[in-house]
């Protein structure tokens, strides 16, 4: 039996495609060898040879119920890169995904050595095996940048997402960023070109609108980031382009009929991802299903309770003024017990709006102060 040594990687970002991922480890399979190597989530080897080898060597180290301490909760976001890039182009965008309670799942493929059709059956395969991993149904959204986003659509036409994957996943929403949405004009000019072939492959000779214009349209509810150069002139980073661009796609290249939200900010094709604009309205789309939610108000309210001799009064702060008052009342969960003693409530006054909790806060403590109030016996909900 061979001693196995664990080597640091570089993650596979040209030629290794994923084919199975759990918990940030991955297996992944070399395009041109067709052998196989275990990862961890720090990209170190620990093995390699068959996938059969890889898969028993991966459930020895995370046991073969890894998977039930998945939290029935967990919102799966697949990440797929773009042409020439590697999912390590995400990091920041990972980050951002983690602090929002969302797991992202970020797929490496070799993406100049294959169609977008076999990237797509690819990515088809690893949900597949994790579907079939995972217990229960879990949501699962897709972020994607650039030729990830035509990869995406491939991927999600045809039997509806709910009826696939081993039944592990069902799908909420797609957020793609600068995406030759119907073509490049710029790839269209090069893709004669020997050396825009043999450096970028079969994936680029269907970037030209005539071949993009054949994949379908996403039929879940998506969003498109486009990135621009944003000067007086209405001009892009690009010459070769007409009107604004981010240098590779055209602003115009990147519209699809049917968006639920669009997006423009300032920034280069290749570093959209990373724009801070970007990092926050990504997950909010992915909650919510517009880039920009209205901004929450805060409000003041006074309750009044004459359930005894004499008026009570209580102060508190809420998004949402009735729902709170329903939680006093005993009417849904939440509220206080000593206010639930006193009901029934009823609403004698409110103040607001304000942008934020610090605001509000603020501001009930002024009403408790020059209303009188602050003598009776006033907390916090």
């Amino acid at each position: 039996m061979r001693q196995e040594v664990n080597l640091p990687t570089l993650g596979g970002r040209q030629f290794w495609a994923d084919t199975r991922w759990a918990l940030g480890w991955r297996i992944q399979r070399h395009c041109w060898t067709g052998h196989y190597r275990l990862l961890d989530a720090s990209d170190r080897r620990h093995t390699f040879g068959s996938k059969t080898h890889c898969e028993e060597a991966l459930l020895a180290e995370l046991g073969d119920s890894w998977a039930d301490a998945v939290p029935a909760d967990t919102h799966f976001v697949v990440l797929l890169h773009g042409l020439g890039r590697s999912r390590h182009s995400f990091s920041e965008m990972k980050q951002a995904l983690i602090a929002e309670g969302f797991t992202p799942i970020d797929v490496g493929y070799p993406s100049t050595r294959a169609s977008v059709a076999e990237h797509a059956l690819g990515v088809d395969g690893l949900l597949t095996q994790l579907g079939s991993d995972l217990p229960g149904q879990h949501p699962v959204s897709f972020v994607t940048h650039s030729l990830g986003g035509l990869i995406a659509r491939r991927l999600l036409e045809g039997t509806p997402c709910d009826e696939r994957w081993n039944g592990g996943f069902q799908v909420n929403r797609l957020v793609m960023m600068a995406p030759p949405s119907t073509g490049a004009a710029l790839a269209e000019s090069l893709q004669h070109q020997f050396w825009f072939r043999l450096l970028l492959g079969p994936s680029a000779q269907e970037l030209p609108p005539e071949q993009a214009a054949v994949i379908p349209l996403p039929e879940l509810p998506f969003g498109v980031i486009a990135g621009i150069r944003g000067d007086e002139k209405a001009e892009g980073w690009n010459p070769m382009l007409e009107g604004e661009d981010d240098g590779i796609v055209a602003l115009a290249e990147t519209r699809l009929p049917g968006m639920s939200d669009f997006l423009v900010v300032n920034s280069l094709h290749s570093f959209v991802m990373s724009e801070p604009k970007v990092l926050l309205a990504v997950p909010a789309f992915l909650r919510c299903g517009i880039f920009e939610p209205p901004k929450q108000k805060w409000w003041v309210y006074v309750l009044l309770s004459e359930s005894s001799n004499s008026p009570f009064t209580y102060v508190g702060i809420a998004l949402d003024v009735e729902k709170r008052l329903a939680q006093h009342n005993g009417l849904s969960p939440g509220g206080a017990k000593a206010t639930r003693a006193r009901r029934p409530w009823k609403v004698a006054a409110t103040y607001g709006p304000y942008a934020n909790r610090s605001e509000a806060q603020a501001a009930e403590a002024v009403v408790k102060k020059y209303k009188g109030l602050a003598r009776l016996n006033c907390t916090q909900p």
